[in-house]
């Protein structure tokens, strides 16, 4: 590699000392520590509960969009009082398509797994899930479409990947190993949504978020990982009642199995999705790795989940032999998203 091809933030020998490369940013600084980012969300945490949390019961949807912009606000203040460059802390470039494919890519493998997750705790946690739903859909339902859009998948994605993406991970510079960050940034994330119900889906979620802002140093690549998953969340909460108590109903029967199932079987892809992503974010400049095993291993659980998916749709029938019952919930449940 040559001087014009190496990173900026490279030595003269060509090795790297971090994995997010806060050396090279702060040369003229001393660097953060993840403890300063920690201390940052402990003060988010703080305001969320304190402040945020009695905004929202008071002013509902308008209050979430106050929240954000709260958030987006603690985030440029540390930056600035910590007197460090703003365009390192929220770094933007212009997109690439072999990263925008790597970053669609990461999104679609991890929705899988945190729908896959999702359903298995649902059917641990049939009431609490059903409570959050219900709780989020009144919240959605009480603006506009448009306005509630706006608020839920246009200014997190600004707002929230400003704290975690941008300041919370920026903290992370000097830590050399990206499983770690991935690992603890995602943990984080999912504190942050004070859900414990949601909690391993939003975790799951914010580790894909930080593995995309990991290698691509761009926070329009997570913004959009960000944009896509809430916009679906919106539009999928903007059904009817009438469908939104079919499919609560549909959902604490056998057909949550039978769900669970069809969702093994879907999720299934989700480790090709994840690899696929893998290789397109990959820096130029990092080694190439044989992809033999992880392919083979990855078949290995693809077969697995195909397996266990159609095994318990298997049980649940046999466990109910009443086969018309189920088929008149499975035409419910179609004509409810029909309706969606």
């Amino acid at each position: 590699m040559n001087q014009q091809q190496m990173p900026p933030y490279w030595n003269q020998e060509g090795t790297t000392h971090s994995t997010y490369p806060q050396e090279f940013m702060d040369h003229y600084q001393k660097p953060l520590k993840p403890w300063h980012g920690i201390l940052f969300f402990a003060a988010v945490m703080v305001m969320m509960l304190f402040v945020a949390a009695p905004i929202q019961y008071f002013l509902g949807m308008w209050g979430l969009a106050l929240t954000e912009l709260l958030l987006l606000g603690m985030a440029l203040g540390f930056a600035l009082l910590t007197r460090r460059e703003l365009r390192l802390v929220f770094p933007l470039r212009k997109p690439t398509w072999k990263e925008t494919g790597g970053t669609l890519l990461t999104w679609l493998g991890s929705y899988l797994l945190v729908m896959l997750s999702t359903m298995i705790l649902m059917y641990f946690f049939p009431q609490g899930f059903t409570d959050v739903s219900n709780s989020m859909n009144s919240v959605f339902s009480s603006t506009p479409l448009f306005v509630t859009f706006f608020i839920v998948a246009v200014l997190p994605p600004i707002c929230e990947e400003a704290v975690h993406r941008g300041v919370i991970q920026y903290t992370f510079g000097n830590v050399r190993s990206t499983p770690v960050v991935v690992l603890s940034i995602g943990l984080i994330f999912g504190i942050f949504h004070l859900d414990p119900y949601r909690f391993l889906p939003t975790a799951l979620l914010g580790m894909g978020l930080a593995y995309v802002m990991q290698k691509t140093r761009n926070m329009l690549y997570p913004a959009l990982f960000h944009f896509i998953n809430n916009a679906l969340s919106v539009l999928a909460s903007s059904s009817t009642d009438a469908a939104s108590e079919i499919s609560a109903d549909l959902l604490t029967g056998p057909l949550l199995l039978i769900s669970v199932g069809a969702y093994l079987i879907i999720a299934s892809v989700a480790p090709f999705c994840l690899l696929g992503g893998v290789c397109l974010l990959r820096r130029p400049w990092e080694p190439k790795r044989r992809l033999l095993i992880p392919v083979l291993l990855i078949a290995l659980l693809t077969g697995l989940m195909i397996i266990s998916g159609f095994a318990l749709i298997l049980f649940t029938f046999l466990k109910n032999p009443d086969l018309s019952t189920v088929t008149q919930d499975l035409e419910n449940l179609l004509a409810a998203w029909i309706i969606r």
